[in-house]
């Protein structure tokens, strides 16, 4: 499960970005997110970069 700093940080790497731009952010934080409430292909994309990286 994640937290919504971990799907901030999935989105971030994604986009190819370090920080948060100025009109983004998380206004509320939440923790135990399931996986499954990101689309899939995101979250996918997240771990086979991750594997590249290693």
């Amino acid at each position: 499960m994640l937290n919504t700093k971990e799907i901030m940080d999935i989105a971030l790497s994604l986009a190819g970005l370090e920080e948060v731009p100025a009109d983004s952010g998380i206004i509320v934080e939440g923790q135990n997110i399931k996986a499954e409430q990101m689309e899939e292909k995101t979250y996918l994309k997240h771990i086979f970069r991750q594997v590249l990286e290693q």
